[in-house]
């Protein structure tokens, strides 16, 4: 009898051990970046009631958690801007290589202070990404070197998941 009770408390034990671990290989993973770029804007559009403009920049990451995930990444995103009554309406694309080659691509959206971003697509390691979160907040922005450039420091946090 105490045998079977081993061997059964056993078995529950695995079976326990087995999904704990099925759960944690799909939970989400956090991110925290400090991403600094530099890039140019050009305006397509300049009046009282309407500004239009588009950007790109490259940068670098720098993960900000004990994970060290996107830590030293390569990017470059761009986009478009519109500024209607003082509200800012954005998109913009961003492509994140790592130091294998492997690509992270994503979009970020905005209105005003409000936006998301999430991640649209992988490949090596990356493939099948998903998840996302709040739209990067500036935390630093330099005087630009020259016209028509810009130099900014962004946070960004969020969780993504991998198959």
């Amino acid at each position: 009898m105490r045998t079977s009770k081993r061997l059964k408390f056993t078995l529950a034990t695995s079976i326990l051990v087995v999904f704990l671990l099925m759960s944690v290989a799909h939970a989400d993973e956090p991110y925290d970046l400090t991403m600094c770029m530099s890039g140019q804007a050009s305006n397509l559009l300049t009046s009282k009631e309407l500004v239009v403009f588009n950007y790109q920049g490259d940068g670098m990451t720098i993960s900000n958690h004990a994970n060290k995930i996107f830590h030293g990444m390569s990017y470059r995103c761009f986009g478009t801007s519109k500024i209607v009554k003082g509200i800012l309406y954005q998109v913009g694309f961003c492509k994140y290589m790592d130091a294998d080659g492997d690509i992270i691509v994503g979009e970020g959206t905005r209105i005003g202070q409000d936006g998301q971003w999430k991640f649209l697509h992988g490949t090596g390691k990356w493939q099948g990404i998903t998840g996302g979160g709040p739209i990067a907040v500036p935390i630093a922005r330099g005087k630009p070197i020259s016209e028509g450039t810009f130099q900014v420091c962004h946070r960004a946090k969020g969780t993504f998941k991998l198959p």
